[in-house]
């Protein structure tokens, strides 16, 4: 939407929020391969849950007037990926607790600079 307005600093942010996204959802997996952190309880951390969750995070701030619908995908997300035996609730469950405080920080900071300017 932002390309469509020619508003180039908000889509350019857009952009770089997304990619910020991307880097901590990657960079914790890396964290995890490299530590051993999820196996050392059993569980495996679930990249797609991780993604799933930063999308829904932009999307959020992005588009609030549909929060539920983002938040409702994301539920039937997690279903299907248990359902099809991708990952388990504890799996899907620590990702989330791991990555969502991270995200939401990020999406907060990048909401504050994206306030204070103008295209």
């Amino acid at each position: 939407m932002a390309l469509r307005q020619r508003r180039w600093l908000t889509a350019a942010r857009n952009l770089a929020s997304g990619l910020i996204a991307a880097a901590i959802v990657y960079g914790l997996m890396l964290v995890d391969l490299w530590l051993g952190l999820w196996p050392r309880w059993g569980l495996d951390y679930s990249t797609h849950s991780a993604l799933a969750i930063a999308l829904v995070v932009q999307l959020w701030w992005l588009l609030p007037r549909l929060r539920w619908l983002w938040l409702g995908s994301l539920l039937a997300y997690a279903a299907l990926m248990r359902y099809q035996g991708y990952h388990s609730w504890g799996d899907m469950v620590t990702t989330a607790l791991a990555v969502l405080p991270v995200l939401v920080i990020a999406a907060i900071m990048v909401m504050q600079r994206r306030s204070g300017s103008h295209d």
